[in-house]
């Protein structure tokens, strides 16, 4: 089994945005309850008001630009050392469908170069900051596999050899596929799970989801996970107020 190690149960960390409500993330929990062997749930950042994981850390958001901040965020994370030594690092829009999922990781998507390429043909062939920065990182790499990591799904980060890529690669993003290119974690060539439409896709054979705000809210892949992840979770305040 790729990602277990030693059959090991490691700490998973949300970086959270400071908002009172965040369903995405409520239903996330959901499914990791469920479907997901882990030690704790740590949130960095923000909290939303209904939801109270093991551990929380507030932090201000700094840096100029959103992925300066990300970085200095994932930084402070890797550098705790109350967490456990390996991570797994989820999104608040990361759904785990069955409990067989963990044994499929690490996970690519084809090479940052036809990701670039797919992003551009949805946005008429015009460049965005963010394919800027992932053409960046393809030049960052030179010497090393170009695999696409940025897909929607847990990774099982190191802290340690983390931070060496922080301190390596310093200003430039695609974080996930700076660490699995130049630590060549290696993983399956499989699809992204990210969910942008509005429409019914084939995914109840799927291990995993990601939904975009307005397919959460109004697609039936929001309607699908709502379904499919009905019962209160332990990290609901109402469901469990004596949680620390």
């Amino acid at each position: 089994m790729v990602a277990k190690v030693n059959d090991e149960k490691f700490d998973i960390v949300y970086f959270i945005k400071d908002s009172p409500k965040n369903e995405e993330l409520k239903y996330s929990l959901r499914s990791v309850e469920e479907n997901w062997e882990y030690r704790d749930v740590w949130f960095y950042g923000g909290c939303p008001d209904d939801l109270c994981p093991d551990r929380r850390i507030t932090i201000k958001q700094k840096g100029l630009n959103k992925w300066e901040k990300v970085r200095n965020m994932l930084r402070e994370a890797f550098q705790n050392e109350e967490l456990s030594e390996n991570i797994w690092l989820f999104n608040d829009d990361f759904f785990i469908l069955n409990r067989g999922a963990i044994d499929l990781l690490p996970t690519y998507d084809d090479t940052l170069v036809t990701y670039i390429e797919s992003i551009m043909k949805k946005n008429n062939n015009s460049n965005s900051e963010y394919t800027m920065r992932l053409r960046l990182t393809i030049q960052a790499l030179k010497g090393f596999t170009i695999l696409n990591y940025e897909v929607h799904k847990p990774m099982l980060i190191n802290r340690r050899k983390a931070l060496e890529v922080l301190d390596n690669f310093p200003n430039i993003g695609g974080f996930r596929s700076l660490y699995g290119n130049y630590w060549q974690i290696g993983g399956e060539n499989r699809h992204d799970m990210k969910i942008k439409d509005l429409g019914t896709y084939d995914w109840e054979d799927w291990e995993f989801l990601s939904t975009s705000d307005e397919s959460f809210k109004e697609g039936e892949v929001g309607r699908f996970i709502r379904e499919r992840f009905n019962k209160k979770s332990r990290f609901e305040k109402e469901a469990n107020e004596t949680q620390k």
